[in-house]
């Protein structure tokens, strides 16, 4: 269904619809929330995206798309931690899962905060660094 989709958009709507970009966007879309999206999509590239949607740990996902934006990793960063095992050699990889997800929450909020502050009065983070 999505190969005969695929080529029905790229003959008459849009070119490079081809099939394996829709399943991108499929998982995409069944990985982040409308409204985890819209913040995420601001912060990151489509391609952190479809790096991101290859981890099938939501927290392992959350904790990468975190550091991904807090530190403003390329592509090519973000795959080196995940190949890494950055989340799995880290000390909140061992606590409970409730803390996890409190944890990266907070850590959330903080960073939108900073960024938010930063941004009324007219600095970005690269200018701070």
């Amino acid at each position: 269904m999505l190969v005969r989709l695929s080529q029905e958009l790229t003959k008459n709507l849009v070119k490079g619809l081809s099939y394996s970009a829709l399943t991108r966007m499929i998982k995409v879309a069944e990985n982040f929330t409308e409204e985890n999206f819209a913040t995420v999509s601001q912060q990151l590239s489509w391609s952190h995206l479809i790096e991101l949607v290859t981890i099938s740990d939501d927290l392992k996902r959350e904790y990468h798309l975190l550091l991904s934006a807090q530190n403003q990793w390329g592509v090519r960063e973000l795959r080196e931690q995940i190949d890494k095992m950055l989340f799995e050699r880290t000390a909140l990889a061992k606590m409970p899962e409730a803390e996890i997800k409190n944890q990266l929450c907070q850590a959330s909020k903080t960073y939108l905060y900073i960024k938010n502050l930063l941004g009324f009065n007219g600095l970005s983070f690269s200018q701070t660094s």
